[in-house]
């Protein structure tokens, strides 16, 4: 909508991409918000759910919680330093249609990171009068990093049209010190060097064929009441709620209804 509006007021055209991508916005909400899961959540009832100085309060303050280690604890400003040429060459391929997708004012584009991370916590407080969980924080990590190397085009964009076409260049020694800042970040604990870590040694390969061993077993099964092994190599930087031993939990419930099972569940634990 930003993008629209920009567009709008510098060219007095209303761009008929962005008009579609606007209502394929609106279409992709509307499955989100009217979803069967959505309407069970909002017919339960939670503490401070529709509480709106609750929310608009700890929306914000979340907001800057994460924004500010995000982008201070995190090797992210190094990383884009190093990837400044990168990032020049989508900024000077003016016969590629993506790069006018970056000729917004800088104004515009970064009250885009704030506004979005706002309204996902907005949404998941006022509904569930809760904070997000830390898997759900991973999706808005997600769209801090899409957001912020946009930005950092944008920027690029702008700095370029200011200076008659000529790009902006990081000094060597900024490169040179965002090289030896990422090393000495990578001794300290962290879920970036956990996450390598693990894809290296082959911890989230192995996980991904236990549960892929897991359905195909499930699947192919003749049994109605079905007991599966406990995953056994989980990555730490995982959120994993599996089921359980009782076949009533509500996650082996939703394992039964999604595999037509009659029952599913772990098996007994040695004690």
């Amino acid at each position: 909508m930003l993008i629209l509006v920009n567009s709008y007021a510098d060219n007095k055209i209303i761009s008929g991409e962005l008009i579609i991508l606007l209502i394929i916005t609106v279409i992709s909400f509307s499955f989100s918000f009217f979803s069967t899961g959505n309407n069970l959540r909002a017919a339960s009832s939670f503490p401070n759910d529709h509480n709106l100085f609750f929310s608009l309060i700890n929306s914000i303050t979340l907001l800057f919680k994460k924004i500010i280690p995000w982008t201070f604890l995190t090797p992210i400003i190094p990383v884009t330093i190093i990837l400044i040429p990168v990032l020049n060459k989508i900024v000077n391929n003016e016969q590629n249609s993506i790069s006018k997708v970056f000729s917004v004012k800088p104004v515009y584009s970064l009250l885009l990171m704030p506004a979005f991370l706002f309204v996902q916590n907005f949404m998941v407080t006022w509904n569930t009068g809760t904070l997000h969980y830390g898997r759900t924080l991973n999706i808005s990590y997600l769209i801090f990093l899409f957001l912020w190397f946009f930005n950092v085009i944008v920027i690029l964009n702008y700095i370029k049209v200011k200076n008659s076409g000529k790009v902006f260049r990081i000094p060597m020694i900024l490169n040179v010190l965002s090289y030896f800042t990422i090393i000495i970040f990578l001794f300290f604990s962290n879920n970036i060097k956990t996450a390598y870590s693990e894809v290296i040694s082959g911890e989230a390969k192995r996980y991904n064929s236990e549960f892929n061993e897991r359905y195909e077993t499930i699947r192919n099964s003749k049994e109605e009441d079905r007991r599966i092994d406990k995953i056994s190599n989980v990555p730490q930087v995982f959120f994993l709620y599996d089921i359980t031993e009782d076949p009533n939990h509500i996650y082996n419930l939703w394992y039964r209804e999604f595999f037509n099972k009659g029952s599913i569940a772990l098996k007994k634990s040695e004690k």
